[in-house]
């Protein structure tokens, strides 16, 4: 089944400086059919909201990144008017407890996850 707004399928952003998951995660989300950019840095992801040539739907985000947090990269998107809904995902069980997902305005992945369940968290997080 292929999202899509607009005629074209849906964009998902995916923020992760990990090779391995980011690549994992752009198989997954490809398909399912989804259009997918990746960057390693939150600040390549600022950048790609500033040019505004093709801005996501959905952000997926590590939670830890080698320039910032994922946190810190929705609070920039929230700042400068971006209403983007965002996945965020870790493999710290501790400090994804801390988050609470609704206060934040995000969806918390744990990892490691399976293909099938980040397609259905990147679902839930649109549907939101």
């Amino acid at each position: 089944m292929t999202l899509a707004t607009g005629g074209g399928a849906l964009r998902v952003l995916i923020v992760e400086d990990d090779p391995g998951v980011s690549r994992l995660a752009l198989r997954a989300l490809t398909r399912a059919n989804y259009d997918i950019r990746a960057v390693a840095l939150g600040q390549d992801a600022i950048a790609l909201f500033e040019a505004e040539q093709w801005l996501p739907d959905l952000v997926l985000s590590d939670l830890e990144l080698p320039d910032m947090t994922g946190l810190d990269l929705l609070r920039w998107c929230r700042e400068h008017g971006k209403r983007i809904p965002f996945l965020l995902s870790s493999g710290d069980s501790e400090a994804l407890a801390a988050l609470d997902g609704r206060a934040i305005g995000a969806t918390i992945l744990g990892k490691p996850w399976e293909l099938g369940e980040l397609d259905r968290a990147v679902r839930r997080a649109l549907a939101q």
